[in-house]
């Protein structure tokens, strides 16, 4: 509380002050003519009143600062409440143990399920809303907005303390331009419904978004965001939060950015610290660097007025062997002393004497999302409410309190060589949409395009490998550089020794992840020596390997080579499979390389084949036999996708007559099948 809350208090100190320095009223000063005390009262009495106001006012002002800093102790810390799991207890269960057990007073849902926001009445518990990305564009209708406040806010609101409602999650750094677009109209419109319902000043509209945002973070000072889309919507996005009294909220991820040598700085342990070259100032955790780069953007667009929440941090406990620092005693000592030091009022170098709302990320482990292990491995607490670890946010002594085994999963290699690559199972469309963003951000995308020196395997998975890990080097090899909308991962492990599962594939061609050495990255596969395809024996010459690229041979040359006597089609490795090879017994060498995926499917293939992409899932699925593939599609995904057929050409031209050839012709004596 201010002297400006307390106009009595001002008063009283304003008249001591002016009299105290001869300003009164026989001494000139008519400009202070407010001071004097109203008609009819003395001077003495006129001070007396005031002294006994000023003494009630400061009593208010000392009772509530008790009551302020007692909460401000636990108010800045929530936990996001996912609830992607098949093991969860009832929601019901979970708002009376976070409400009674627990000290945290917000929790982060992500959406707005009904049954989920109606367990948390009457518990005091302040509930952030999620509207998800897929509803966002429709937001952008005023009638819609109306009827998804109707529905999942007026309901509730008269005993649930929802305090916000998120609209999507990392929005901006999608790589979908419609949503990007309609995020700060789907805020407007709903700011709009809350303002007719009387609910804007109760309810807040914001937006988490990734540290993705920002071209540059390092040092702290020089943060700054992203040019193109990112600022065509920031600035917009910062003028409606500070208009509303809304926070810019981050999801902040010291986990995404830390290297072997900087362990401790990530995790609040003692360190030497990093200094800021521009302003001298000395960073105790990376945390801090990393909301002080906010704060040095936004303040570059003038926008530093506006509060910063930490709307997402955590640490997981397991992990898969390639993910570094993942265990139960990293995972406590980065939330347990986060808690510390968020509410300790102390702040960053660049926002000092500030206490932050922050969420940890997240309640339990989640059985069910997708990714490398650590995504499912966040919680803080088992479905039956015991604590993986103890971080003293526990108001009561839990019985049976047990915390998870210490499990030493990652080997600690060097971290000057790390790589962006798509997290497995990512959707095909999503990668499309990674590769249209980073093209769009000014890497060079040639060699990706047809005739590239990487345009092979001609997958989007692959090419979406090459160009997230182009960018990720690019920019800085910032944690945030690797997001891509949760669908990359950065791996300290080359990835392209364990794409490799037979020395019969040789790991070399496009030298396609910067920072990788030379003949390591799988982008290209091919065959080398004798290896098997459907049965029948291939071997083909292995192209000079000073060539970077030598894919480009096999298919550009004469369309056949020799293998025991027989010619038979080149094949193409689009990707890392024949895309046309005899079969079970066809006639060898079916007369002429094709023109087309359709004709090579008609000429070769008598069972049916995979299409597009999903061609390279498919070498040789015989017995004894590996799938060799970059992308260790699982076996049942190729047996659901095998049958189909691609579809026949419907032109009605007539097809070319393919002649006849003897198995034992020699190359030079093949006939012309051009027009």
């Amino acid at each position: 509380m201010s002297s400006a809350t307390c106009p009595f208090t001002a008063i009283f100190l304003s008249v001591l002050v002016f009299r105290a320095a001869g300003c009164g009223r026989n001494h000139g000063c008519s400009h202070f003519h407010s001071l004097h005390p109203p008609h009819g009262l003395d001077d003495q009495r006129y001070l007396t009143i005031l002294l006994y106001l000023s003494v009630i006012c400061v009593g208010s002002f000392v009772i509530s600062a008790l009551f302020v800093d007692s909460a401000v102790d636990g108010a800045g810390i929530g936990v996001s409440y996912g609830r992607a799991a098949s093991n969860l207890p009832p929601p019901v269960q979970v708002a009376q143990f976070l409400a009674h057990s627990t000290t945290f007073d917000c929790v982060k849902l992500f959406d707005a399920d009904p049954a989920t926001v109606q367990a948390f009445a009457n518990t005091d518990l302040a509930v952030d809303v999620t509207v998800p990305n897929d509803l966002v564009a429709n937001l952008t209708d005023l009638r819609f907005a109306h009827k998804w406040v109707r529905t999942n806010i007026v309901p509730r609101v008269d005993d649930t303390n929802i305090a916000r409602i998120l609209v999507g999650n990392e929005v901006i750094s999608t790589a979908n331009r419609s949503l990007v677009s309609s995020l700060v109209p789907a805020m407007q419109n709903l700011h709009t419904v809350l303002t007719s319902l009387s609910l804007q000043h109760r309810i807040k509209v914001a937006s988490p978004q990734s540290l993705g945002v920002l071209s540059t973070s390092n040092p702290p000072s020089t943060g700054k965001f992203r040019e193109g889309r990112v600022a065509e919507v920031m600035r917009p996005l910062l003028s409606f939060l500070r208009a509303t009294g809304s926070p810019f909220m981050v999801n902040a991820y010291p986990f995404f950015g830390f290297s072997v040598d900087t362990l401790d700085y990530a995790l609040f342990r003692p360190n030497p610290g990093v200094e800021d070259q521009n302003t001298g100032l000395v960073y105790s955790n990376m945390l801090d660097g990393q909301m002080d780069a906010v704060f040095s953007a936004m303040k570059r667009l003038g926008f530093d007025d506006v509060d910063i929440v930490i709307s997402e941090t955590g640490w997981p406990s397991v992990g898969d062997p390639r993910e570094l620092g993942v265990n139960v005693d990293n995972a406590r000592d980065y939330n347990k002393n986060l808690v510390q030091h968020v509410s300790s009022g102390t702040g960053t170098p660049l926002m000092p004497n500030r206490t932050f709302e922050a969420y940890i990320f997240s309640l339990f482990d989640e059985n069910l999302k997708p990714g490398p292990l650590s995504q499912r491995n966040f919680g803080l607490f088992h479905p039956d409410l015991l604590p993986v670890y103890d971080i003293g946010v526990l108001t009561t002594e839990v019985a049976g309190q047990a915390t998870a085994p210490v499990q030493t999963l990652n080997p600690t290699p060097s971290d000057s060589k790390r790589w962006c690559i798509p997290k497995p199972n990512t959707d095909v469309l999503l990668l499309q949409q990674n590769v249209e963003y980073v093209c769009g951000q000014g890497i060079d995308c040639t060699p990706i395009q047809s005739g590239g020196v990487c345009y092979f395997p001609d997958t989007v998975p692959a090419h979406a490998a090459f160009l997230m890990n182009e960018y990720y080097q690019t920019f800085g090899r910032n944690a945030f550089d690797c997001d891509f909308g949760r669908s990359g991962m950065i791996t300290a492990i080359d990835p392209s020794p364990s794409r490799i599962k037979t020395g019969e594939i040789d790991p070399r061609g496009c030298d396609a992840l910067s920072g990788s050495e030379p003949d390591m990255w799988l982008h290209l596969e091919y065959l080398k020596g004798t290896a098997r395809l459907g049965g029948d024996g291939i071997s083909g010459s292995v192209p000079d390997k000073r060539q970077p690229c030598p894919l480009s041979e096999i298919i550009s040359g004469s369309p056949f080579y020799s293998t025991g006597g027989e010619k038979r089609p080149r094949f193409e490795a689009r990707p890392a499979a024949a895309t046309c090879s005899p079969k079970n017994g066809l006639r060898p060498a079916a007369a002429a390389a094709p023109r087309s995926q359709e004709e090579c499917n008609e000429i070769c293939f008598k069972d049916p084949v995979l299409k597009d992409h999903e061609w390279s899932y498919y070498i040789d699925r015989s017995p004894g036999h590996d799938n060799y593939s970059l992308f260790d599609i699982p076996k049942e995904r190729v047996e659901e996708v095998r049958p189909k057929r691609p579809p026949k050409p419907t032109a009605v031209e007539p097809k070319p007559v393919l002649p006849h050839v003897e198995p034992n012709a020699a190359p030079d004596d093949l006939p012309s099948t051009s027009a």
